[in-house]
């Protein structure tokens, strides 16, 4: 365990595992080239100004014992990120809570009325799980070779916290709602037809089923519109 990840998990995280459905030890035959699937498929979007996941080329990779994986880690503003992928093309992601690390933004301050762990911002699932997707598929359009992929998205240090939509003065208003578990979590294997064709529908399902579970249904058009939103 690292000081990172020890980090990341003292606040509310992102635990994201991504692999084939059929496993093979040695599917990607080097690190090289399963840092090469990583760099491949990294998203970027531009109204985020970050990489999913953050592939330094300043920094020196990780490597798992005997080999077996490649990773990096940062800490940096209000991102705080660990990835690993293996050879056997298995990916592995734990990340904080933007709203978490506010204490750390080179921007600005929080609010004196701000507080870790209290809030978990709309757009933030909006966003990750599109990242995550579009990850997803990046790796399906790499590697023919992956019929289907399974997707475990983990939201982990949610007891208490609110969902907020963390855009003040936009015209959508949402009634406090407040989470009694600790963590949800979202397990699901996609063709990859359906990753490469309906990536991002896909994605505003999965969120649609997190707002759900804090009681919230704003149904996919309005998340198709708010997806706008926060990418404006």
């Amino acid at each position: 365990m690292s000081a990172i990840l020890d980090k990341i998990k003292t606040r509310g995280y992102w635990r994201i595992i991504i692999r084939p459905t059929v496993f093979r030890a040695n599917q990607l035959s080097t690190l090289d080239k399963a840092h090469a699937l990583v760099k491949r498929s990294a998203v970027s979007i531009e109204r985020r100004g970050w990489v999913f996941p953050q592939v330094n080329l300043d920094r020196d990779l990780l490597r798992g014992a005997q080999d077996q994986w490649v990773g990096q880690e940062s800490d940096w503003h209000i991102h705080l990120e660990a990835w690993r992928m293996y050879k056997s093309a298995q990916f592995v992601y734990l990340g904080g809570f933007w709203s978490d690390w506010q204490d750390q933004s080179i921007w600005q301050r929080p609010p004196e009325t701000w507080r870790p762990t209290a809030q978990l911002f709309v757009g933030e699932v909006i966003f990750k799980l599109l990242e995550t997707y579009r990850f997803a598929a990046g790796m399906a359009a790499a590697v023919p070779e992956f019929d289907a992929l399974l997707i475990h998205a983990k939201l982990l240090g949610l007891k208490d916290r609110t969902l907020s939509l963390g855009m003040p003065g936009r015209r959508w208003e949402l009634d406090t709602r407040t989470l009694i578990s600790n963590s949800l979590e979202y397990k699901k294997t996609f063709a990859r037809e359906d990753l490469l064709g309906r990536t991002d529908e896909i994605a505003l399902s999965v969120a649609a089923e997190v707002f759900g579970d804090y009681k919230w249904d704003p149904g996919l058009e309005m998340l198709r519109t708010l997806r706008g939103e926060y990418l404006e």
